[in-house]
């Protein structure tokens, strides 16, 4: 499936206000520059940078019928089998989650198991702090032996998508800048310039 590109006016509005540090709650120490680019992985301690995008346009449809979004429990419940599945104790955590409709999530089944699975928060993120409505895009995971062909990207859209019919259109992703692969997905997806950078130390 051909990931199409976007035009220049969804870039547009792509530079942050100010940002702020938010304190993690796991006792990590966050803080965020708006300095330039790092070449250290978000993984450990290292640096990462904030993309953030203003988009009210939708992707053009991907065709991915087996996209959902987990946002109520009812959602989850649908799809308990598949998340025990692939989360075993794990998906107990996620059901909880599934009652706060500012922490949905999203999977791509295929057979009914899950292959690319992702996170999103209203107005929260752990390590940065963002606008009340805004959209982070989290997790981004998808099985080894679908990497590499754009299955993710599409999800990303699929979830974006989904946002913008429900009037969320300001959207935060983060990634290593060693992270080729996210990195490639950030730049198919409209996002411009990094918009600012964190690191989390500990």
């Amino acid at each position: 499936m051909a990931i199409s590109e976007n035009s220049q006016d969804t870039r547009a509005n792509t530079q942050a206000p100010t940002l702020k540090p938010a304190k993690p709650r796991d006792g990590r120490k966050a803080s965020v520059s708006l300095r330039g680019k790092f070449d250290t992985d978000r993984s450990g301690t290292g640096k990462s940078n904030i993309y953030r995008q203003v988009r009210k346009n939708f992707f053009p449809a991907t065709g991915m019928h087996r996209f959902h979004v987990i946002d109520s429990p009812v959602a989850f419940i649908r799809h308990a089998g598949s998340f025990a599945k692939f989360q075993g104790l794990g998906a107990i955590k996620q059901f909880a989650k599934s009652f706060s409709r500012r922490r949905p999530c999203y999977i791509v089944l295929d057979h009914g198991h899950v292959v690319s699975f992702g996170t999103l928060s209203i107005g929260f993120c752990k390590d940065y702090a963002v606008e009340g409505d805004a959209v982070v895009i989290g997790t981004v995971w998808t099985i080894e032996a679908m990497r590499g062909k754009g299955l993710a990207t599409l999800a990303i859209q699929e979830a974006m998508n989904y946002m913008i019919a429900r009037g969320r259109y300001t959207f935060y992703i983060d990634t290593g800048v060693i992270n080729k692969p996210m990195l490639r997905s950030i730049e198919k997806l409209g996002f411009g310039e990094p918009s600012g950078t964190f690191v989390v130390v500990g």
